[in-house]
């Protein structure tokens, strides 16, 4: 788990860096990609389905983004940062060379390939919802501490 979530952490610092994140930024990025890997990781480790792991990973992420930075206000390209690691990278990736494919192909070779495309286009679809409602879930999450912090004051 840990072999997976090192280069997840090297990832989301590279995404950083590509993305112009604040250099203060860039160690709380890299954490990000890590935490939200190794959370992702043990989640599917648990038998947990790949969808609800890595929408838990994503609101992992985003609070541990929070939390790094130490303000209410996490700029977005840390998230984003260390978001990405856990995307549908390899799923998008079959999905664009199906469609690549499709034109060239006919009969039982173009019925494969077109099983490829549903599978993949659907498998991303999946991941990056998961990211969408996971981070949404986080950003929820922080309003709601904020919320009884400035109650209690």
């Amino acid at each position: 788990m840990i072999a997976n979530a090192i280069p997840a952490a090297f990832l989301a610092l590279a995404l950083g860096l590509l993305l112009t994140a604040p250099p203060r930024f860039l160690a709380a990025t890299a954490v990000c990609g890590f935490a939200g890997r190794l959370a992702r990781d043990l989640l599917l480790d648990a038998h947990m389905g790949v969808g609800w792991a890595t929408l838990f990973a994503a609101s992992v992420v985003v609070v541990i983004a929070a939390a790094a930075i130490h303000r209410k206000s996490v700029p977005p390209v840390v998230m984003v940062s260390g978001l990405l690691p856990l995307g549908a990278a390899g799923a998008t990736f079959d999905m664009i060379l199906g469609f690549m494919r499709m034109p060239n192909l006919q009969g039982e070779a173009l019925r494969a390939a077109a099983v490829v495309l549903v599978s993949s286009s659907a498998k991303a679809f999946m991941t990056y919802l998961a990211l969408a409602v996971g981070m949404y879930l986080g950003l929820a999450f922080l309003r709601l501490l904020s919320r009884e912090e400035n109650a209690e004051v």
